[in-house]
């Protein structure tokens, strides 16, 4: 080492404390995020729960499966066949429609109600492309499903 680059330079210390303010902020970011993200992936959890507590009060209604993800509901419905499908329209990986579009193509698809948010309207076309029974808005899916059930 030479005396012309010294280890420590005292106009690098507002540097290093600012990236050290900068990495604290992002953690808390992070973490911020990651419950954000529990929360969601609980509520739509609870809305599975919700929306198989009410289809179980409807006679002639067995629900036999569900899924986390677009190509898992894709492989559970091929496996099990079921008459109809309550097909969110918001999943992680393929959007609803898209499911709904490939099921289009098989030999005997089931029937599928979609299910989104409020804004999920502007689906309509679509849902309609698709060939679903119909859509159901989350808010007050119990009350819309049961007579598309």
């Amino acid at each position: 080492l030479s005396g012309r680059y010294p280890l420590f330079n005292k106009a690098n210390v507002a540097s290093v404390d600012q990236a050290r303010k900068s990495l604290v902020s992002a953690k808390a970011d992070l973490e911020t995020a990651e419950q954000d993200l529990i929360v969601r992936v609980a509520q739509a959890y609870f809305d599975v729960l919700a929306a198989q507590d009410a289809l179980a009060t409807v006679d002639g209604v067995t629900v036999v499966g569900h899924a986390v993800c677009g190509r898992d509901a894709l492989a559970q419905i091929a496996l099990l066949k079921p008459d109809m499908v309550l097909l969110d329209i918001g999943l992680p990986d393929i959007s609803g429609i898209e499911v709904g579009m490939q099921m289009r193509t098989w030999a005997q698809p089931p029937r599928i109600i979609f299910l989104s948010l409020p804004d999920g309207a502007h689906f309509t076309a679509l849902i309609q492309q698709v060939g679903s029974v119909g859509y159901v808005n989350k808010a007050n899916f119990v009350t819309e499903l049961l007579p598309l059930a």
